[in-house]
């Protein structure tokens, strides 16, 4: 790893949800931070960094990065909570894990972030309401070919959302999916497999 990866891995999982560290899961093994003391609040990293910003505003790339490395240890990330990052002030982000889900409300009110990348063969799941009301987001890229699901209202009110790509093996788009989409001027189906559009989809 070219050691980016390690610092941005420690800086997510670092989050504090509810005040407590987010746990995340390596090979059906829980992990949990040891030391809460010591975690990293993200919402007032940029802060300390970067001098005196507005509370929750990030001023670059969140990377979920494939491996995290701590010490002698190499874990490799494969679940995300839910709500795991909701309502915060992130501007980007760029998915190299292999996470098979983006559950429910992940990202849901991040009123601030604008493009979101994945990189690789994840996800094969959109939970609903995963990126709901992200009014800035323009951008979404490589939703890889093997996603199978968009839940509902997954990105709803995505105000300033251009183009999205519907990839071959998606079988299900939830109610409201692309709902009050109000940028919305281009839509790609590489998928056969599903044969109704459910009620509101792009209202």
């Amino acid at each position: 790893d070219d050691g980016a990866g390690t610092f941005a891995g420690i800086y997510i999982y670092s989050a504090l949800k509810n005040g407590q560290p987010l746990a995340f899961c390596n090979h059906d093994i829980d992990y949990e931070t040891l030391y809460p003391e010591n975690a990293i609040d993200p919402i007032n990293f940029e802060c300390r960094i970067l001098g005196p910003h507005k509370r929750g505003s990030y001023q670059r790339a969140t990377v979920i990065p494939s491996v995290i490395r701590v010490g002698m240890y190499a874990m490799h990330p494969i679940e995300m909570s839910s709500g795991a990052f909701q309502q915060t002030g992130i501007k980007s982000v760029q998915v190299r894990a292999e996470i098979r889900t983006i559950p429910q409300s992940a990202y849901m009110f991040c009123a601030d972030l604008e493009t979101v990348e994945f990189c690789g063969d994840a996800p094969h799941f959109i939970e609903a309401s995963a990126f709901r009301s992200c009014t800035k987001l323009r951008s979404v890229t490589g939703l890889p070919a093997r996603l199978r699901y968009i839940g509902d209202q997954a990105f709803s009110q995505c105000t300033s959302l251009m183009e999205i790509y519907i990839p071959k093996d998606v079988e299900y788009l939830g109610e409201e999916a692309f709902s009050h989409c109000n940028s919305l001027a281009k839509v790609t189906f590489a998928t056969g497999h599903f044969r109704h559009i459910p009620k509101e989809c792009f209202y």
